[in-house]
């Protein structure tokens, strides 16, 4: 895999603070903030200081230091001129585990090592990684409520974020309507299955949509709440569970029923060891800490001892709560209910929303978050999405 560097600096010219960090306007590569490049090191990656040329540092007036840590390789270069540069990294007790080579045009004498990030003491600092860089694959889920209502926001979503996989529950389109003018305009290849007025699911990708299907293999298919596809070797089971309406109803019935037939799904077509995802709107919050109120609304079709059990059945089959893995804190919410007054700024909130992986790829999950601006916007869904990262594809033999 090639070198991907990427350049930073600090400015203190006039419009800059300090403390404010900006990037190389006239460099040719890739530019990344100090804390993003420091705070992604690649785990899998061996690399010995011997493969390093030192060819890059042409100005006899320039210190470097080249730091491996954590298996990570940085290469930090002060600006032209300047004498006697300093780089402290905080927190000395890290120093075992980070292995540090200077060049012999280095006037560094002061270091510490610190686990995530780089404080820099000059005006301008370049850090080249020199590690080669992993690929990220970022997958959101999105409950839109009406997909033709919400498109500025979904459209508005995918430019800005640009996620690789994003799956929508809930577009409520029947599929002659669907809004594909809008949506080849962006690149993204998709597949949905709707209907009219309720329901509906899609998946967007920026590699192939293959193996597509829509629903079980038995009656009632629901195929407007189940549609799976294998995009860039990972299965991704997008569903939009039936919210069960009242305890005491069939409908209730019938989302325990709903289920177990998923968990059948998952046992005839997949195996726990295969690279899964499964996200969408659970119409569950699993947790106390994932509703505003737990004790008074235990009961509830979407808070009940009966759906936790019949979740916690298809988790047991191998799946792992990704944003639980990242994220421990109470008042994470995915949905905020329109008819409760105030319940975005009160934060009333419901994690209904979840991204659940096979824990083969679990365990390549690198972060996990909600984003709430959408559900902030004008004329919002009353659900916001919900985002995880991969380090996906794995690397290959050749990579390494």
């Amino acid at each position: 895999m090639p070198y991907t560097p990427f350049l930073w600096h600090r400015s203190t010219k006039s419009g800059h603070s300090r403390n404010n960090d900006s990037y190389c306007p006239s460099s040719k590569f890739a530019v990344a903030s100090a804390d993003h490049v420091i705070s992604r090191p690649n785990p899998e990656t061996v690399w010995q200081p011997t493969n390093m040329k030192t060819t890059k540092i042409k100005a006899a007036n320039r210190s470097a230091l080249l730091i491996i840590f954590k298996n990570s390789i940085f290469l930090l270069i002060s600006r032209p001129h300047q004498q006697n540069p300093k780089i402290f990294v905080e927190n000395s007790k890290y120093l075992d585990n980070t292995m540090i080579y200077t060049y012999p045009c280095c006037r560094i004498r002061y270091y510490y090592i610190r686990q995530n990030r780089a404080k820099l003491s000059n005006k301008y600092w370049i850090i080249w990684n020199l590690s080669p860089q992993r690929a990220v694959m970022k997958v959101a889920g999105f409950n839109v409520n009406s997909l033709r209502a919400r498109l500025p926001i979904v459209l508005g979503w995918l430019e800005k974020h640009q996620p690789d996989v994003l799956a929508l529950q809930e577009t409520k389109v029947q599929d002659i309507d669907f809004p594909d003018e809008a949506f080849e305009k962006t690149g993204y290849e998709y597949a949905f299955k709707g209907q009219k007025s309720y329901n509906g699911v899609a998946i967007f990708a920026k590699s192939k949509v293959e193996d597509v299907q829509c629903g079980f293999e038995n009656d009632p298919k629901d195929a407007s709440r189940l549609i799976t596809a294998e995009i860039n070797g990972v299965a991704v089971v997008n569903t939009y569970v039936p919210q069960g309406y009242l305890p005491e109803s069939e409908k209730f019935d019938y989302k325990l029923e709903w289920f177990d037939r998923l968990l059948s799904f998952f046992e005839r077509n997949f195996k726990p060891t295969d690279p899964v995802i499964w996200l969408g709107d659970f119409n569950i919050a699993p947790s106390p800490i994932d509703v505003y109120d737990p004790d008074a609304l235990l009961g509830h079709v979407c808070y009940h001892p009966e759906v936790h059990k019949a979740l916690d059945k298809v988790l047991r089959w191998g799946f792992v709560d990704v944003f639980r893995m990242h994220c421990k804190n109470a008042e994470q919410y995915t949905f905020w209910d329109y008819r409760a007054r105030g319940s975005v700024r009160r934060n009333l909130g419901w994690r209904l929303d979840h991204i659940m992986a096979t824990r083969p790829l679990a365990e390549k999950s690198t972060a996990s978050y909600i984003d709430k601006e959408p559900r902030l916007a004008e004329r919002p869904s009353d659900h916001t999405p919900i985002v995880a990262e991969f380090d996906w594809p794995p690397p290959s033999k050749t990579d390494d």
